[in-house]
């Protein structure tokens, strides 16, 4: 169970880096789109 429950953990973690990552990417495209227009 204790094993089962790290990798639920460790999954979860990596699923919000992802979604930060993306979030964040996204962000920084709009800003050079707005800016280079």
């Amino acid at each position: 169970m204790l094993v089962n429950t790290s990798v639920l953990v460790t999954v979860s973690v990596a699923n919000m880096a992802r979604i930060r990552a993306g979030a964040a990417t996204e962000v920084s495209v709009k800003l050079n789109i707005r800016s280079s227009r």
